[in-house]
């Protein structure tokens, strides 16, 4: 190969200079000894130009004609630069020992240095690649990450600055950099022309995939730059392959393409998404991305982070945590004011982040008012001031102009999609909001909150419906505002048991303005989730009288009830209460009626409706009334084929209940390894789902073990501080179950007095509260107190009269 000639220029660039520590070789490497130090290029360039000339005051202005010349750069770059350089020799503005600030006139070099001149090969450098405008700092710095990323270190940039700094400017230019003279940056290219060195050899191929949040999508609809970045990246070359990932890693998430699958296919994964969990989505989306990135380089770009929703930062923070090593590239860019002032949850993710080490930042610092009149002057002429430009853009927004502008989108935008507005429904609702047309801003508020349910996306489902509960206070009360609010109601109900649990009380109140609703109505479909969710509430508080009139309502709608699949809520609340009041007869009956309706095709639509899969979790519970009826073969037998069903469906709240109930029968049948066992598994999920109702339920069962395992004093002590949780939460469900199992402890202590303190309150709760299932053992316990305490009396009576002496005859 043919060596390439170097101008002097050229060589004394590549000279390596030594300072302390410190050598700087050429104009892209800086060394700490046997370190890389890992500093941008730009800042690099003015610590060369500032080495090579050691002692000399070199002013601000001169390094930026030097270094950016016939560019308009702000100083403020200037003193980014130095400021990362400073960072990497470890020294700081005050005593430094390398560089010197000489007040407002620029820097001195102040250390003694050294030069090794430059060895030359046969092979030709990489080209430092520039940009036009010296604002260039996210491509030349994110070559290094981008690097790594191609060696299979998944990196995570977040780019931040106030509106139209450039950051989207910075974006396009880095794709640029990557696919240099492709016409668009969505058509994948081969890397042998990144301007990283080694990166071609390391990855045969790059996807690119690109999603903005944008506000007049409602600010919040769940997963929105995650799934424009995926689906650009399908539409792609290449994209069958990402499709067929998606079908075997992520079908909910190829659920969200519909337009892109056959008719038969997209009913099959329609069927397969609703319900499932939200940290469902977040494994299939980081298993899926995995797969892609495994052998290909993929590069995502999220753009105005902060109008995100809840949904996508938490898919951001668990593909950070991840360990396994993948070609993954994630940018994200936000407005940190925005951020601050709304109190938006994406601060916290980028800083609990970047204190793991997990992410990078890059702030775009703001231009002063001076650089903003000079920029001004350069890009529209001499004759362009900022109060006419303000002025000009004032007049274009006006207030007037906003509503007929965003009603006329909204009108357009909703005629050009049709039947699929679904997939626009957040833009629509603001369109309609502002337009303002409250009526047709509350239908897409709903149908948006849909979709964020099917997404597992419960918090933005939340806060849409509330949104549009807002604006129906607007609006005259008729039978068409009341069935929108009743569709409102229905969906902030699933989403708040999912957020909140049965227990919480903004759900009660939610529920029972939707029974009024459905009896204005006569919607008796509505009715019947409306009142499984109030009889759960109730339940938990096991509160007699609620739960009696309840059951007899739910009664006569199951007479007025054809549908199977609402009959079947029915049956599974109705079972489930009766066997908890000891009802064992008629709590079998629905069980088994439950389990004759059932469809598995229908499991999306139960747990859309109905928050769990009803054949998963009545094998749990009809578990316990087989095993009080005397059959625990048959308990365990059932058991065993609703934890097999529940694994399969994979939906973990109803896995999670059915773990919990297994662990307790086979606690009642003396099978203390598989109880733990079953325990730890359900508690785990539990606190991996912050379910709380659970993580409390584990611990009585934990304690339990303990107790039957010999460790009494731990097992009582875990028991009497689980109980008190269920009383701080006002849940008297179970209640007297939980309170029979710190009696056993008691008394297996010697402490009878406490264990019939104890045993008197369990016996008083099962006469006045719903739950009298457990009486018999109750009343076994306060049998085998008092035989303990007896006992105990005579002991202590014959110690006090002594022990009797027979008088011998005389």
């Amino acid at each position: 190969m043919t060596q390439t000639v170097k101008t002097p220029s050229q060589v004394a660039a590549e000279t390596t200079l030594h300072f302390g520590p410190f050598r700087l070789e050429g104009p892209r490497r800086l060394w700490r000894e046997e370190h890389l130090a890992g500093v941008r290029p730009r800042p690099l360039a003015v610590l060369r130009y500032l080495a090579e000339r050691p002692g000399r005051l070199v002013a601000s202005e001169e390094l930026l004609n030097r270094l950016w010349p016939g560019i308009y750069v702000t100083k403020t770059v200037l003193r980014v630069c130095v400021r990362e350089v400073r960072q990497a020799l470890a020294e700081g503005p005050v005593a430094p020992r390398f560089i010197e600030t000489v007040g407002r006139q620029g820097y001195r070099f102040i250390a003694p240095i050294a030069t090794t001149p430059p060895v030359f090969s046969s092979q030709s450098s990489v080209p430092s690649s520039e940009s036009e405008d010296g604002m260039q700092q996210l491509p030349t710095g994110n070559c290094q990450l981008l690097s790594s990323a191609g060696h299979g270190e998944r990196q995570i940039m977040f780019l931040f600055g106030e509106s139209g700094i450039g950051k989207t400017t910075l974006v396009d230019r880095f794709l640029e950099q990557i696919l240099p003279g492709a016409g668009d940056w969505r058509q994948g290219t081969s890397f042998s022309s990144l301007p990283a060195p080694g990166v071609a050899a390391q990855a045969p191929s790059l996807r690119i995939g690109r999603g903005q949040c944008v506000e007049h999508y409602g600010g919040g609809e769940a997963y929105l730059p995650l799934l424009e970045a995926l689906g650009q990246v399908c539409e792609g070359p290449g994209g069958e392959q990402v499709m067929a990932v998606l079908r075997r890693h992520a079908p909910l998430w190829l659920a969200q393409f519909a337009g892109l699958l056959e008719a038969d296919e997209r009913e099959a994964v329609r069927q397969s998404g609703p319900g499932s969990s939200q940290e469902r989505m977040v494994r299939e989306l980081a298993e899926a991305i995995e797969v892609l990135a495994a052998d290909t380089v993929l590069i995502l770009v999220l753009e105005d982070l902060q109008w995100s929703d809840t949904s996508t930062l938490d898919a951001l923070a668990y593909l950070a945590q991840r360990r396994r090593q993948v070609r993954l590239y994630i940018v994200g860019t936000y407005r940190p004011a925005e951020v601050v002032v709304s109190g938006h949850r994406l601060r916290q993710v980028v800083q609990e982040l970047y204190g793991r080490r997990q992410c990078e930042e890059l702030a775009l610092e703001l231009l002063t008012e001076a650089d903003v009149q000079e920029y001004l002057r350069r890009r529209f002429g001499r004759g362009a001031a900022v109060t006419e430009l303000s002025q000009l853009i004032y007049e274009q927004i006006g207030e007037a102009r906003r509503v007929r502008v965003h009603r006329q989108l909204g009108e357009w935008k909703a005629e050009r999609y049709g039947e699929r507005t679904a997939e626009i429904a957040g833009e629509l609702a603001v369109h309609f909001t502002t337009g303002p047309d409250y009526r047709r801003a509350v239908q897409y508020y709903g149908q948006v909150s849909e979709v964020a349910l099917r997404r597992s996306a419960y918090r933005e489902a939340s806060d849409h419906c509330r949104k549009g509960l807002d604006l129906l206070e607007r609006l005259p009360d008729t039978p068409e505002r009341q069935r929108q609010e009743l569709a409102l109601r229905m969906i902030l109900s699933v989403a708040l048991t999912a957020i909140e649990g049965y227990e919480a009380e903004g759900l009660v109140r939610n529920l029972t303005r939707a029974r009024d609703l459905c009896q204005a109505l006569n919607d008796d479909g509505s009715l019947v989730s409306v009142l499984v969710g109030l009889g759960r509430f109730y339940d938990l508080r096991a509160d007699l009288d609620a739960i009696e009139q309840l059951m007899d309502e739910e009664r006569r709608l199951l007479t007025r009830i054809q549908e199977p699949l609402l009959a079947i809520q029915l049956h599974t609340h109705l079972g489930t209460s009766s066997m908890v009041r000891g009802a064992l007869v008629q709590a079998q009956e629905h069980h088994a009626r439950v389990l004759e309706l059932y469809n598995p095709r229908w499991h999306s639509e139960f747990v859309l409706r109905f928050s769990m899969d009803p054949a998963v979790i009545i094998s749990g519970i009809s578990s316990w009334g087989l095993w009080l009826a005397g059959w625990p073969d048959q308990a365990c037998a059932r058991l065993q084929h609703g934890l097999h069903w529940g694994k399969e469906l994979d939906h973990r709240f109803s896995l999670i209940v059915t773990l919990i109930n297994a662990a307790r029968v086979h606690l009642w049948c003396g099978n203390l390894d598989d109880a733990e066992r079953l325990t730890e598994e359900g508690v785990g999920l539990a606190r991996e789902h912050n379910v709380a109702w659970f993580i409390r339920a584990g611990g009585m069962l934990q304690g339990c073990i303990q107790v039957q395992q010999g460790k009494t004093e731990a097992g009582l002590a875990l028991l009497t501080e689980t109980v008190a949780q269920y009383r701080s939460a006002g849940v008297r469900y179970l209640l007297p179950l939980h309170l029979s199992s710190v009696v056993d402890a008691y008394w297996r202590l010697g402490r009878v007095d406490e264990g019939l303190a104890t045993v008197t309150e369990a016996l008083h709760l099962s006469e006045t509260s719903t739950t009298s299932f457990w009486a018999a053992e109750v009343h076994r316990l306060k049998g085998e107190l008092t035989l303990s305490q007896s006992r105990g009396q005579r002991q202590k009576e014959a110690k006090i009269q002594g022990p009797k002496f027979k008088i011998p005859s005389l």
